[in-house]
């Protein structure tokens, strides 16, 4: 941004003055030597100056706007992707007790079949939702490392990041929805 500044400002004034020095050798001696000066300034119509003046202040603001909105672009790409960590962390908490439940009903189907209350088609839905739920809890985690590798590619270091950011849930009470629903 400073560059672009300090570009803007250039320009405004007019060239360098020119010396011109002449010694001229006078002969006979008579005459004498002879020295010349000139100084010499080019420099254009006022409002030229006045226009560029007007133009550099323009470009300076240009400049500046340029970088806020550079800012804010990356200042919402890191709330994107820090919304993303925290919804992916939450996700990944979630499945794993799901997770947890899947394999619990996985072994239990799997002790009803050894005692011959359930047959191999309840073994095989409990195996596959198990898995299911497996995977989506292992995608669940790449992504979440992957927006947390984003965030360290933006951040420019390494993020220690211990646990989320969001308030505890709290429990649903259907009664007061019943009573916030009749006011």
């Amino acid at each position: 941004m400073n560059s672009k500044l300090l570009k803007a400002r250039t320009g405004n004034t007019p060239p360098n003055p020119e010396l011109e020095i002449g010694y001229l050798v006078g002969k006979p001696a008579s005459i004498g030597n002879r020295l010349d000066f000139r100084v010499s300034q080019d420099f254009e119509f006022p409002t030229v100056y006045f226009q560029r003046s007007s133009l550099k202040n323009d470009h300076s603001m240009l400049s500046e706007l340029m970088y806020e909105i550079t800012r804010q672009e990356v200042i919402l790409e890191l709330k994107k992707q820090w919304i993303n960590y925290l919804y992916f962390t939450e996700k990944h908490e979630m499945l794993v007790k799901r997770v947890e439940d899947a394999r619990k009903v996985k072994e239990h189907f799997q002790m009803k079949y050894e005692a011959g209350e359930a047959n191999k088609l309840q073994i095989s839905q409990a195996n596959l939702h198990y898995v299911s739920i497996r995977n989506e809890s292992q995608n669940t985690a790449l992504f979440r490392e992957n927006t947390l590798m984003a965030l360290e590619k933006m951040c420019g270091e390494k993020l220690k990041i211990a646990g989320s950011d969001l308030p505890p849930s709290l429990p649903l009470n259907t009664d007061s929805l019943l009573v916030a629903y009749d006011q």
